[in-house]
C-alpha cells in the first residue's frame, strides 16, 4: 500500500481479500497509515522529543 502510494492492483485486492480479509480491513489499512503519516508530521514540526524507553530505536538524519 505504501510503496504503491494506495494504487493497488486488482491481483493485490483479490490476493488480500482470498486471504480472508474484506473491504473493512482495507479500509482500516488506509486509517492506520493516515494517522502514522498525521503523528509524524505533527511531531517533526512541533519537534516532539523522543520518549527516553524509545532513544535507542531513534532515527537521526545524517
Amino acid at each position: 500500500m505504501v510503496r504503491s502510494r494506495g494504487n493497488l492492483s486488482e491481483q493485490e485486492v483479490e490476493a488480500f481479500f482470498a486471504a480472508g480479509y474484506g473491504p473493512k480491513q482495507l479500509l482500516e489499512i488506509i486509517l492506520g497509515l493516515s494517522q502514522k503519516v498525521m503523528s509524524n508530521y505533527v511531531n517533526h514540526l512541533a519537534q516532539t522529543p523522543v520518549d527516553e524507553v524509545f532513544k535507542v530505536y531513534a532515527w537521526e538524519k545524517k
